[in-house]
């Protein structure tokens, strides 16, 4: 069976986890612990021992799921690759930030930094000076 399946499983009747093997609960055991750990992060580094029986710490996970969801929660299903859309980064007209670098006497770097800690302010401030420069 295939983590994800075993993931499904967990939150099932006791028929569906039945199917799943010890075998599979002891290879996904460390997915599995993984991914609780982003809402069980105490539970998760408890169970993070290498002398730990993996098949009944997969089983208590799943008792203790049990018992405080009722359906997968959503959690579960993470998204780990961001869309299209998301990684684009504005684009600003090239003599505007080399007037800014050659104003404020800052390096590109200084820029990116202050781009990415504060980007409305940042944005804002250079459409305002881009407005100026028409």
């Amino acid at each position: 069976m295939e983590l994800f399946d075993i993931i499904k499983a967990l939150f099932k009747s006791d028929n569906e986890w039945s199917k799943v093997s010890k075998i599979d609960k002891s290879r996904n055991f460390f997915m599995i612990n993984r991914i609780m750990s982003i809402q069980h992060p105490l539970q998760a580094n408890m169970l993070n021992n290498i002398k730990i029986d993996s098949v009944s710490a997969v089983e208590w996970w799943r008792f203790m799921m049990r018992k405080l969801y009722k359906t997968t929660p959503k959690w579960i299903y993470t998204s780990t690759i961001k869309k299209e859309s998301e990684k684009k980064d504005k684009e600003y007209k090239a003599e505007t930030l080399d007037l800014i670098r050659e104003k404020y006497e800052v390096s590109n770097r200084e820029l990116e930094t202050t781009k990415k800690f504060f980007p409305k302010k940042f944005d804002e401030w250079i459409r305002s000076i881009e407005e100026h420069l028409i």
